[in-house]
């Protein structure tokens, strides 16, 4: 379990409450750009980049469904909440096509 710093003079356990996990925005960029506003909780960037890889699969393949065109340019950028990129996941990085 986590401790705090010393709390009249003995450690302090910090419960599930006392520890934040750190907050990410997904911001998507595609033909309509949409800035993430909430964000979402996840304990770490690889959850956060996961998560973003699953929103990206799921939004490219119900453009296959619906015979929309997909761009490899299209993306999903990962900021904390100063709105510092973290990472992107690109559309076209995430499918595997061959010829």
């Amino acid at each position: 379990m986590p401790y705090s710093v010393i709390a009249q003079g003995r450690w302090k356990a910090l419960s599930h409450e006392d520890v934040s996990m750190p907050q990410f925005h997904m911001n998507l960029f595609n033909s309509i750009n949409s800035i993430d506003t909430e964000g979402i909780e996840q304990p770490s960037l690889e959850d956060a980049k996961s998560e973003a890889v699953a929103g990206a699969r799921d939004l490219v393949a119900s453009h296959v469904q619906e015979g929309k065109t997909i761009y490899r340019s299209h993306r999903i950028e990962i900021t904390d909440e100063f709105g510092n990129v973290l990472h992107t996941v690109l559309f076209g990085g995430i499918i595997d096509l061959r010829p």
